[in-house]
C-alpha cells in the first residue's frame, strides 16, 4: 500500500511539473508571431501524457505478471547438461 503511495505521489509530480512546462511554453514571448501557442501546449502536455500512461501500462504489466518462487528456480550448477557438455 505504502508503494502505491509513493507511485501516485510521483505521477502526480510529474503531471504538475508537465502542466507548469506546458503553461510556459503557451505564454512564451520568444515564439514566432505565426506559431501556434496552443498546439505547443498539447504537444508537450500531450508528451507527458504518453509517458506516463506508458508507465503505468509497464506497471500494471509488471504488477500481473506471476512471480517466480525460489523453489521452482534451478540452481546454475544443478542444471541439466547436453549430451555433448557430459
Amino acid at each position: 500500500m505504502q508503494n502505491n503511495r509513493i507511485i501516485l505521489a510521483i505521477v502526480a509530480a510529474v503531471f504538475v511539473w508537465g502542466t507548469v512546462l506546458a503553461v510556459g511554453t503557451y505564454f512564451s514571448r520568444f515564439l514566432p508571431a505565426n506559431s501556434s501557442h496552443v498546439g505547443r501546449f498539447l504537444m508537450v502536455q500531450g508528451c507527458v501524457l504518453a509517458f506516463l500512461m506508458f508507465w503505468l501500462a509497464l506497471l500494471i504489466y509488471r504488477r500481473r505478471m506471476p512471480r517466480r518462487s525460489a523453489a521452482a528456480q534451478t540452481p546454475p550448477d544443478q542444471a541439466p547438461r547436453s549430451p555433448a557438455q557430459s
